[in-house]
């Protein structure tokens, strides 16, 4: 009798251990859990620091970075193409379209404007010239109530590249019309071609130095 009543002893404590221990495990696991949130929300707010600190580089860039935009510009069958950058200063018009790039930049009076179209033309240069000196020829016989102006065809080299070019000047009414017809072979085999216009009651010629420099650095084949 008495060893039955030392084993019913030693079964009720081992009951009870056996009871505190799994009373225990679930707190063990409440803490793990704890620990494993914490680390876990230390990683996400280390995440978003990094994320948030890269966002401001990169406004930063994008602020003292140059704000001209590049566009495609297409050939006429849409085969071929470049991206070139906008011309300082001037603004997109929206003649613009895939295979025609128009540009305006008004004058500070109002009175005068100064407008830039880019095309690209799977053409030789021979073929070029004889297109766009037709075009300025019928162009400004179709308009001029003055005299026509057409200069020979000059060349030179701008950022390693052959350029070649006319200028022109007519009168419609009291509206001077100067301009230069600029072209040039890329490495692609199409002709850049530009047109760079004043028009105004007191129009000048285009300073066409900086800006057909500007517009050949710009282009990416």
């Amino acid at each position: 009798m008495r060893k039955i009543k030392i084993l019913l002893l030693a079964c009720i404590v081992c009951l009870s251990v056996a009871a505190c221990n799994s009373g225990d495990q679930p707190d063990e696991k409440k803490a793990d859990e704890n620990e494993t949130i914490q680390e876990d929300s230390k990683k996400d707010d280390s995440s978003a620091d990094l994320d948030i600190s890269q966002e401001g580089l990169d406004g930063e860039d994008s602020t003292q970075s140059d704000k001209r935009e590049y566009f495609t510009l297409y050939t006429e069958d849409k085969q071929r193409s470049i991206q070139i950058q906008s011309p300082e200063g001037y603004q997109p018009l929206e003649y613009s379209t895939e295979t025609w790039l128009d540009f305006g930049m008004p004058d500070k009076s109002g009175q005068d404007s100064s407008q830039l179209m880019m095309i690209l033309l799977d053409k030789s240069e021979a073929e070029a010239a004889e297109m766009m000196m037709q075009e300025v020829q019928y162009i400004s016989s179709a308009n001029a109530t003055g005299d026509i102006i057409i200069e020979e065809i000059q060349s030179k080299n701008e950022e390693g590249r052959d350029v070649s070019y006319f200028h022109y000047s007519y009168i419609t009414d009291d509206i001077k019309t100067e301009g230069y017809r600029v072209w040039s072979m890329l490495q692609n085999g199409c002709i850049f071609a530009c047109t760079i216009e004043n028009k105004g009651i007191e129009a000048a010629a285009p300073d066409i130095e900086g800006l057909v420099q500007e517009l050949l650095s710009g282009i990416q084949e």
